[in-house]
């Protein structure tokens, strides 16, 4: 099927908000790495509002919306005459491209999909088109559709736990030569650790006992943090003055997945505010993941970072936005130990 013109470029437009307000901005229409980002020099500008839909005004009567859109990152900057310019970068779930904006509480009566490869996929033509229910059920209309070709079409990346716990576990089944195995305990600690040992062994037989032992056990075996911060120094040493607190974010991070995957107990409201720290955290591991195995491999991520970034790859976006993306979870932090002072996490 040809690419629509409107496809694989960046393109200035004009965006409608929830609120009816209209904003300008830039987009790019290019599948999973397709991106809005909105800037408007008006003050002062919410760029924690909503932004949930937006509506672009194209050319030749055609309308381009944006269903689900998540945020990921915001800053301010001054021009020469200390105008102030206000930015917001976007990440949408779905598009629609028509001849009108889509309404998110309107009904969809048939839906149709098309695959670049999809002669070599599927024969049966007419099995792509059937009648479905409203827009919030695009995610189930997905699944139908892999259960009938056996073929999974991904709507574009999305944040939530279950990605955010897979970040983190990647970190624990590295290879033994890419984490440390074992960290040094202080000589009270271990002394603590030997006599806490000889008073359980002494108890009678019960799940208790056995697992106080078995947890005293691993204490001096590298943990998930442990290993998160071996391999956010590795990017520290290349990198250092671009990513300060990273080690805390890593923590963070892993306190967060502990939170959802042990139940402990959490500083911050995760689902109040999801993208500041779900969605950072989910970047942050993923980005400390794959830029330390690239750095053990030979790659200068000092020499990537003097090129600059347009912001097309994931990498050049996290590192765009991270100052921001820190600043706001900081703020959190900040403002939940005057609220809750004294919360332990696991390590």
């Amino acid at each position: 099927m040809p690419q629509d013109p409107v496809e694989g470029t960046k393109h200035f437009a004009r965006f409608t908000l929830p609120n009816g307000e209209a904003v300008d901005g830039e987009f790019l229409l290019d599948g999973p790495q397709t991106c809005v980002v909105l800037y408007t020099d008006r003050y002062p500008f919410d760029r924690s509002g909503n932004f949930s839909i937006l509506h672009a005004d194209l050319p030749v009567g055609r309308w381009l919306s944006f269903l689900k859109c998540v945020r990921v990152g915001g800053e301010t900057s001054r021009s020469g005459a200390e105008r102030q310019i206000n930015r917001v970068r976007l990440y949408p779930h779905f598009a629609t491209l028509g001849t009108r904006a889509f309404a998110p509480d309107g009904r969809i009566c048939r839906l149709g999909f098309v695959a670049d490869d999809f002669a070599a996929i599927y024969y049966h033509f007419d099995a792509f088109g059937f009648d479905m229910a409203p827009e919030e059920h695009i995610g189930e209309i997905l699944e139908n559709f892999h259960a009938r070709i056996g073929r999974r079409v991904e709507p574009g990346d999305r944040y939530d736990v279950g990605r955010l716990v897979s970040s983190a576990n990647m970190f624990d089944i590295l290879p033994v030569n890419a984490v440390p195995l074992e960290v040094d305990l202080p000589e009270d600690l271990q002394t603590a650790k030997s006599e806490a040992r000889r008073i359980f062994k002494a108890l009678p037989q019960s799940d208790e006992r056995n697992s106080v032992l078995s947890e005293l056990g691993r204490l001096g075996k590298a943990k998930l943090k442990h290993k998160a911060r071996h391999r956010g120094q590795i990017v520290l040493t290349e990198a250092g003055e671009r990513f300060p607190d990273l080690i805390l974010v890593l923590e963070e991070a892993v306190n967060c997945r502990n939170h959802y995957v042990h139940g402990s107990l959490a500083k911050i409201d995760y689902r109040d505010h999801f993208f500041e720290t779900v969605s950072f955290f989910t970047d942050t591991l993923e980005f400390v993941f794959a830029a330390s195995d690239l750095i053990e491999a030979g790659w200068s991520m000092t020499l990537w970072l003097q090129q600059g970034t347009t912001g097309s790859h994931p990498f050049g976006t996290y590192c765009s936005y991270y100052k921001d993306n820190l600043r706001a979870l900081r703020e959190l932090l900040d403002a939940t130990a005057r609220e809750a002072p004294g919360i332990v996490t696991e390590s």
